[in-house]
């Protein structure tokens, strides 16, 4: 799920995917057939980061790194 969600992000000319029939089990998962639908008119358009994302990641000017007691980060 998190390599799907990240190909969302990376990709925002996707417009749709669907994902039938999807196979789980407790070795993992697998996608036996899959079809994606572009977005034409995003494959040429300048877009800015993230914003074809319905919440958007967390700023990073309000993120701080912090040490613990031991010093690790």
């Amino acid at each position: 799920m998190v390599r799907f969600s990240q190909m969302l992000v990376d990709f925002p000319q996707l417009k749709e995917i669907e994902i039938n029939p999807l196979l789980a089990d407790e070795n993992g998962v697998f996608a036996l057939d899959a079809r994606a639908v572009i977005d034409i008119e995003r494959v040429s358009a300048k877009l800015e980061p993230h914003e074809h994302l319905v919440i958007s990641p967390y700023p990073e000017k309000y993120t701080t790194l912090w040490k613990m007691r031991d010093s690790r980060p």
